[in-house]
């Protein structure tokens, strides 16, 4: 569980810092919903990571505690995004609305990937 914990957070802060420096070279202020994604994701993967190692210990657990907090995961992103568009896509242009739920998109990938890897390549935790 320590290499989740340590890998999201470095995950979550490398995202934080290439925000920042986007932010200082483009000298554009980055919306605080960008922000809040990162730390959506942080929040989500590590209460999927501390259900998982408190409650899958047999294999047939793991299996359904993982499912079910991937299921879980994926409709709090989506319930994420559908505030997003309800109440702060009203004030914003068409363009930005893209280029947030892209961005979305990515990071939503980014972490799947990093932390799919994790759970199963560490056979020891």
């Amino acid at each position: 569980m320590k290499n989740h914990l340590i890998s999201n957070t470095l995950l979550s802060s490398s995202i934080l810092l290439i925000l920042l420096f986007l932010e200082l070279v483009f000298l554009e202020k980055i919306p605080g919903h960008y922000y809040t994604a990162v730390g959506f994701f942080f929040f989500t993967y590590i209460i999927q990571s501390i259900l998982i190692y408190s409650f899958g210990r047999t294999p047939s657990s793991f299996n359904l505690i993982y499912n079910l907090t991937t299921m879980l995961k994926m409709l709090l992103s989506l319930s994420f995004l559908v505030i997003y568009f309800l109440v702060i896509s009203k004030n914003s242009q068409t363009t930005e609305t893209i280029t947030f739920s892209t961005f979305f998109i990515i990071i939503y990938f980014i972490y799947l990937i990093v932390n799919t890897k994790l759970f199963f390549i560490n056979k020891n935790e």
